[in-house]
């Protein structure tokens, strides 16, 4: 535990005074800055053992069952997606038998994909990798393959969502599709394009999720009817929520950093980025009440979590006080820390991180 957390904030204040210390541009700056943390981040996860993070033994010894006769070999009867399936034959035919190829390629991708976005549109990088690292969002973009492959594909079309190229931005849905079904939910998101933002919005929204999570397993049904392989998985009775306790921690988190938000949001003059991410900080809270009753709801956050994660640093960001400013970067260094150090003791179940071992080991 002391070590993850050691390298949190080594991570953390590296990129602090590289920030600073650095005589360049901001650009050449933020490039040197995005790198030194890709590869620190992209490394530790592309050379792991099978036996660290919840789901890379799963993925080790699915790809060391295959045995394709081609890239396009399809197991139809496999809960892995055609994608995902398509990229493993790849991998196994073109690059390498040994699933650490696997693990390799997919860490890069997946890494590289959210370092992009944060440097493409946070105004304060060491923050917004701070919280990357900080709400545990990095762990899990390490164990779950298959939807953090789907999540990186969405951050590279986000620039298609905000620029209104809606036949591109498709296409790229439907590729993420392809590695985890759950982001056919993404080809909703065009529709608030022409959505203005204000209070009476939120005001009428918020009656909405209530709404809405009265009903909801009925609401799923109706989806799941059209997605019935994803339904039969996950409206399953082990799915279930029963201790809500993380859940609660997680959506005060959340909820304390959209009151930033909010307080430095301008609703009479924002761009179409800031709005999409306000939406996407609203649809993670959201799944988050949601999973109060069917706890793999809060896997949706997932996809709308890096914008979340920009989105609270800009607003911080843009606190003019110093003094303020410096105490409110202090707050969430500190309660994330101790928010780490409580799920690392009493739910190491959550991220099987340590001990950490090499592949090779």
């Amino acid at each position: 535990m002391v070590y993850i957390i050691l390298a949190i904030l080594f991570i953390t204040i590296q990129v602090f005074f590289l920030s600073r210390l650095i005589k360049v541009s901001d650009l050449i700056k933020y490039k040197i800055i995005a790198l030194l943390v890709f590869f620190q981040l992209f490394l530790p996860a592309a050379l792991r053992h099978v036996d660290v993070y919840n789901d890379t033994g799963m993925y080790v010894n699915h790809f060391k069952k295959i045995n394709p006769k081609n890239v396009l070999s399809i197991d139809y009867n496999s809960r892995f997606e055609k994608g995902y399936q398509i990229l493993e034959n790849f991998i196994f035919l073109k690059i390498s038998k040994s699933p650490i190829a696997l693990l390799f390629f997919t860490s890069l991708f997946i890494q590289a994909s959210h370092i992009i976005f944060f440097y493409r549109y946070s105004k304060i990088l060491w923050f917004s990798i701070f919280l990357y690292l900080g709400l545990t969002y990095y762990f899990f973009t390490v164990s779950g393959i298959r939807q953090s492959i789907a999540i990186s594909i969405f951050n590279f079309s986000f620039i298609f969502l905000i620029n209104k190229k809606w036949i591109f931005y498709a296409i790229s849905i439907f590729c993420a599709a392809m590695f985890h079904s759950s982001a056919y939910l993404l080809l909703c998101l065009p529709i608030l394009y022409n959505i203005r933002i204000s209070i009476k919005l939120l005001i009428l929204y918020t009656v909405f999720v209530l709404i809405c999570f009265l009903f909801l397993k009925d609401i799923l049904n109706l989806y799941y009817t059209y997605f019935p392989k994803y339904g039969a998985n996950y409206l399953a009775e082990q799915w279930i929520s029963k201790s809500k306790i993380g859940t609660y921690i997680i959506i005060l988190t959340n909820f304390i950093g959209f009151l930033i938000v909010l307080k430095k949001f301008n609703f009479k003059d924002y761009s179409y980025t800031e709005k999409y991410m306000l939406f996407s900080y609203m649809m993670v809270l959201t799944f988050l009440i949601f999973s109060l009753k069917i706890s793999v709801i809060s896997r949706f956050t997932n996809y709308f979590i890096p914008a979340t994660i920009v989105m609270l640093a800009n607003s911080c960001w843009k606190i003019k006080n110093n003094v303020y400013r410096n105490i409110i970067y202090s707050f969430w260094v500190i309660f994330l820390v101790c928010q780490v150090a409580v799920i690392l003791v009493y739910r190491p179940n959550w991220f099987t991180i340590v001990p950490y071992k090499f592949y090779w080991q």
